[in-house]
């Protein structure tokens, strides 16, 4: 049971932390915004899920138009936000903020710890070594910049909202468009291994846009040697 003073004290922290929060926030957001990738809609003004629902729709109608197939992976990453490597973000964001703005994000980032509270008493504190806190005002634009520098292949669109991820790959040639699927994929398994960034690729999906019914499956997809299981709808 948590005292009333105990819980005055929680209160104030937590206001002081989203104040501190809510200043860094004020200071990065002109300077990072910018260089978020365009086709990252998460958590960003004037953007939402449904916007990139209607641009995913657009580009594929576009697409059809033209009598070409769209292979297209939609990945599942584990825990993202909890694996952020704080010196790979830092690594990420130092090029474009000033020094006194990196080390006040240092700072914030560095010193967070965590402990138990049960039956009025504490376990030891242990350090927090990754990841974003969740809930926090500036996690979604440092989020945005860790994954920022996901490659884009040539002959491969990728759509973003969050930690969602979608691959598409159109051509006239289905073989032609496998291949560059895979070498996104490829690629994009080989910057997860960089990042600490976990993918989950039985949880991942392959779906076939096409402007007409094709007869049998398509050959498969892999990241990590892991196949990635073909649908005919994706939720």
């Amino acid at each position: 049971m948590i005292l009333e003073r105990e819980k005055d004290q929680i209160i104030v922290k937590r206001q002081t932390n989203e104040n501190f929060e809510k200043f860094i926030l004020l200071h990065l957001t002109p300077i990072l915004d910018p260089i978020i990738l365009p086709s990252q809609f998460g958590f960003r003004e004037h953007r939402s899920a449904a916007l990139q629902t209607f641009h995913s729709a657009i580009f594929i109608e576009g697409i059809f138009r033209k009598k070409k197939k769209i292979p297209t992976v939609l990945t599942d990453l584990t825990q993202t936000y909890d694996t952020v490597s704080h010196p790979i973000l830092l690594m990420k964001i130092r090029p474009y903020i000033s020094d006194p703005a990196f080390l006040l994000l240092q700072s914030y980032l560095h010193q967070r710890s965590f402990y138990i509270r049960h039956l009025n008493k504490n376990s030891v504190t242990y350090p927090i070594q990754s990841g974003v806190p969740q809930g926090a005002v500036l996690s979604p634009i440092l989020f945005s910049m860790y994954l920022n520098d996901i490659p884009h292949p040539k002959g491969v669109k990728v759509f973003l909202y969050a930690d969602d991820l979608a691959f598409l790959s159109p051509f006239r040639s289905l073989s032609i468009s496998l291949k560059h699927l895979q070498t996104a994929l490829d690629n994009f398994h080989l910057w997860a291994s960089q990042n600490d960034i976990i993918i989950n690729p039985s949880k991942s999906q392959a779906i076939l846009f096409s402007y007409k019914r094709f007869p049998s499956q398509p050959p498969p997809l892999s990241i990590d040697t892991t196949p990635i299981p073909w649908q005919s709808q994706v939720g």
